[in-house]
């Protein structure tokens, strides 16, 4: 199936468990641009791994994969304050993009999902930063089993804030789509969970880049993060 082009949140439906979707505009980019701001802020005011287990940080830097995973496991202590409520305002729009999808149904609430632990499925609130020049993910995929659906938000700036960090997608047949150039600042995009896909290698567009920033909230058992390479 080609890209499928949406103009809101509200026309995603049942059909991202099958189709790529790219919804165009989804967020405020007065809202990305607070949301670089606070973030970069926040990392560079926490060591790596510090407060592990509520709101941390760390970098993953394996074979094929280089980035810094944000998990916000506690986002009602975030600080501060003006970051929290950034961070809620996206995550809710991925909380109703996972209801649209059908992962969640309408009867599913935000704040009990996401205070979930252990055995039950709960919202995982996540942050990606690609560095520019290292910054990729190596090509891997996850089962349906709970989630149908991956979105994901794209905070950054194309061209300003980072060069290449294509996310390729592998349809069932073969083919493949990538969400390069028309995946900009404020975009949304949502994918069949089940296939595989990647990003490319980031790059600088310039001396002061910051690289790609991308918010998604996965929903899983917070210690089962069931993955294949």
């Amino acid at each position: 199936m080609p890209l499928r082009f949406l103009s809101s949140i509200e026309e995603l439906d049942e059909r991202a468990a099958r189709d790529v979707c790219l919804i165009k505009g989804a967020v405020d980019k007065g809202l990305c641009e607070r949301l670089i701001d606070g973030l970069t802020a926040w990392r560079h005011g926490r060591d790596s791994n510090q407060g592990r287990g509520a709101n941390w940080w760390y970098r993953v830097n394996t074979e094929g994969s280089d980035l810094n995973n944000f998990l916000f496991y506690d986002l009602l202590a975030v600080t501060p304050l003006g970051l929290r409520e950034d961070l809620l305002l996206v995550y809710r729009m991925l909380f109703e993009g996972h209801q649209r999808c059908g992962t969640l149904s309408a009867d599913n609430r935000f704040e009990e999902l996401l205070a979930g632990r252990g055995e039950h499925p709960s919202l995982s609130p996540l942050v990606f930063h690609y560095p520019p020049g290292t910054g990729s993910f190596r090509r891997h995929s996850h089962p349906q089993r709970i989630q149908v659906s991956q979105l994901l938000v794209n905070v950054t700036k194309r061209g300003r804030d980072y060069l290449g960090g294509e996310t390729l997608i592998e349809e069932a047949d073969g083919r493949l789509v990538s969400l390069g150039e028309c995946f900009d600042q404020g975009d949304m995009f949502a994918f069949p969970f089940n296939l595989f896909h990647s990003v490319k290698r980031v790059d600088a567009a310039a001396a002061d880049s910051i690289g790609r920033i991308s918010v998604l909230m996965p929903f899983h058992v917070r210690t089962d993060t069931e993955i294949r390479y």
